[in-house]
């Protein structure tokens, strides 16, 4: 349960919840830090705070096929760490009652105005809440 704790250390300190998720697990399978940060950027708030999959979710499950990921173009090759991916975002939904960021902040940040308010107000407190679930949900799969 280290990587799960760093990853919520790395969300309060700054980092989104993706890139949070990405840099504590990423470099055990060949993901740089640096890289990780850069890849998981746009990733947070459900997508450039589209309020989508949750971005904790996502980097779990970008770190899942670094980890079970088959390489090439095979269509088969793929469905292995899909069906990983699939009881990912089953379990996260189990455990929070969605995979979906709108649902799981209940603020509107896809607006500039709820945006702001859900950084003045700490709407985002709850994400670390995320994070860690996303990263147990990893640990366990892997």
């Amino acid at each position: 349960m280290e990587r799960c704790e760093r990853a919520v250390e790395l969300f309060n300190g700054g980092m989104n919840c993706t890139q949070s998720v990405l840099a504590a697990f990423g470099s055990a399978y060949g993901l740089d830090a640096e890289a990780a940060v850069r890849l998981g950027a746009p990733f947070g708030g459900g997508i450039a705070f589209l309020q989508e999959v949750c971005g904790a979710l996502t980097g779990a499950i970008m770190v899942m096929g670094l980890a079970r990921g088959a390489g090439g173009s095979s269509r088969d090759g793929r469905e292995g760490v899909n069906e990983i991916a699939r009881a990912m975002a089953e379990q996260f939904r189990e455990m929070n009652g969605s995979i979906h960021c709108k649902d799981l902040i209940e603020c509107d940040i896809t607006t500039a105005g709820g945006l702001a308010k859900a950084r003045g107000n700490n709407g985002f407190a709850p994400c670390a809440g995320y994070v860690r679930a996303a990263s147990r949900i990893l640990e366990e799969m892997l």
